[in-house]
């Protein structure tokens, strides 16, 4: 649990902060739910959010991975690389239950 603790909360946290400075006049549906989680999740108790970073012995490893996941999404975009992309989204889906029905 505390792995995947840190690996949300660090996605969402770095979701918000990658979000553009100004505000973003047309959204996407996944646009809106991410931007409702990070803006619900940054409003919480950083002591809290914190120390399950900072203290869970499993945090390096969940942000190692993350940061894996988004260096393969930059390298398989800015080649262009069609198949490695679709390569990745079925690892996604094989790693949240299969393809959605």
């Amino acid at each position: 649990m505390a792995d995947v603790l840190t690996l949300a909360h660090a996605t969402v946290i770095a979701s918000a902060l990658a979000l553009p400075d100004a505000a973003v006049p047309v959204r996407s549906t996944t646009l809106g739910a991410l931007q409702t989680l990070s803006a619900n999740l940054v409003r919480e108790s950083p002591d809290v959010y914190y120390e399950i970073q900072a203290l869970n012995p499993n945090s390096p490893g969940a942000l190692d991975r993350l940061a894996r996941a988004i260096e393969r999404v930059r390298e398989a975009v800015g080649k262009p690389d069609a198949v490695a992309f679709t390569a990745l989204m079925q690892e996604g889906q094989e790693k949240t239950d299969g393809p959605l029905e």
